[in-house]
């Protein structure tokens, strides 16, 4: 078995904070933290559809928090718990996922999936219509890289 603790889904705003986080997650032998890979959140009520999970952010950039995590940390392990995978270029993505597994000795794991955010979409410049085909090739093309 496996014992986790996600960071909160919106940034701390002392980053010192996150640190000693990751730090006492780290030093009482849990196994990982995760973080969504929201970009952008959504003013709450502005969606009928999800008037109950609405995150209005700001969120952390799953990479680059966990690639500062990984330098402070020992054994430690990081997952997206999800990256908005079809709102990103694929191929950031999987330079981005590769170095910081490399960089992190093998503890990041990436996990992926869609969102109801359309504004999320929208600011990325991508369609929220075609996600579920988006995200297929996209792991097909992950998986060559």
């Amino acid at each position: 078995m496996l014992y986790g603790s996600p960071l909160p889904i919106t940034a701390f705003p002392d980053v010192g904070a996150v640190r000693a986080y990751a730090d006492a997650l780290d030093t009482a032998g849990f196994d990982f933290t995760s973080t969504s890979g929201h970009v952008l959140g959504q003013p709450p009520g502005t969606n009928p559809q999800r008037p109950d999970r609405q995150y209005v952010g700001p969120f952390y950039d799953p990479f680059v928090t966990f690639s500062h995590l990984a330098a402070v940390t020992r054994r430690l392990h990081f997952m997206t718990a999800i990256l908005i995978l079809p709102a990103w270029p694929t191929v950031l993505v999987a330079k981005q996922a590769a170095e910081l597994a490399l960089l992190s000795g093998g503890r990041f794991e990436l996990g992926v999936g869609v969102s109801w955010n359309a504004a999320e979409y929208q600011a990325l410049g991508q369609n929220i219509h075609n996600r579920g085909r988006r995200i297929e090739e996209q792991i097909e093309v992950l998986r060559l890289l």
